[in-house]
């Protein structure tokens, strides 16, 4: 005999049965609880977004690049497609890049491998990306991104680009030097008359002033070159107002 909870006694039969029914039902209970958690595991797994095959990688360093990703990459798994990520305007990589697997699992088990691994001096950020964020024209640049282009090559393209400039636009640039040049023989003296040259090109001579300015004080551009027919020798007339720097320095240029 046993006594029980409740002050009376119970036979040992009875005992053993009660101790064995409560062993079922904790059984049974524990059963019931792992249903109930793969229901709920299942039922929060078809209510999940779908995820895609398409790992992004970010922080890649610099020289890791499409060759380098798909051959790192495929020891995981089959890769369908590797794009980086690149500058329009200069070709260079811009840090992150996509790879496409085969099948979803295996871009699981990639991204939790990879995230956070170290490479070079940088921490890769891996992660799958769900099916909806994910772009039909993801990888049709794979593969076809612009180069970088040396400064060497920009200089000479420049150099040898084909400048359309009319006529009428030559005419006009050839007549603007042809004045500064007189407007510069006229400040040391030396009368230059375009009026031929400008006619001959169908150009109209601009209006000038008989002054020119010089850097201490205006001179008259008068005709300072005098022509003798009897004689084949020319006379240089100097201006008074013409320094002495000046004319060494035609003296030199006479003598070269």
């Amino acid at each position: 005999m046993v006594s029980s909870a409740f002050g009376g006694l119970v036979s040992s039969e009875d005992a053993s049965d009660r101790v064995a029914v409560s062993k079922s039902t904790l059984r049974r209970r524990k059963k019931a609880l792992k249903l109930v958690e793969l229901e709920n595991a299942r039922i929060a797994k078809d209510n999940a977004p779908p995820s895609s095959n398409i790992l992004f990688v970010g922080r890649i360093p610099h020289g890791f690049y499409e060759n380098e990703l798909f051959g790192f990459f495929s020891q995981f798994g089959k890769v369908l497609n590797v794009r980086v990520s690149r500058s329009v305007q200069t070709g260079g990589s811009r840090g992150y890049a996509f790879v496409q697997f085969k099948y979803p699992e295996i871009a699981k088990v990639a991204a939790d491998t990879m995230n956070g691994y170290l490479i070079f001096d940088c921490i890769l950020k891996c992660n799958v990306l769900p099916a909806e964020k994910v772009s039909p024209r993801i990888f049709q640049t794979s593969y076809r991104y612009r180069h970088p282009v040396p400064n060497y090559v920009l200089e000479r393209n420049k150099y040898n680009y084909e400048r359309n400039v009319t006529e009428e636009t030559l005419r006009t640039r050839f007549t603007k030097k042809l004045m500064q040049t007189k407007d510069k023989l006229s400040a040391v003296g030396i009368h230059f008359d375009v009026t031929n040259l400008l006619s001959q090109l169908g150009a109209d001579c601009p209006e000038q002033s008989n002054k020119c300015k010089t850097d201490n004080s205006e001179i008259a551009c008068d005709s300072v070159v005098l022509l003798d027919p009897t004689d084949d020798e020319v006379t240089i007339k100097v201006p008074p107002n013409m320094s002495s720097a000046v004319l060494s320095r035609k003296r030199k240029r006479s003598l070269i």
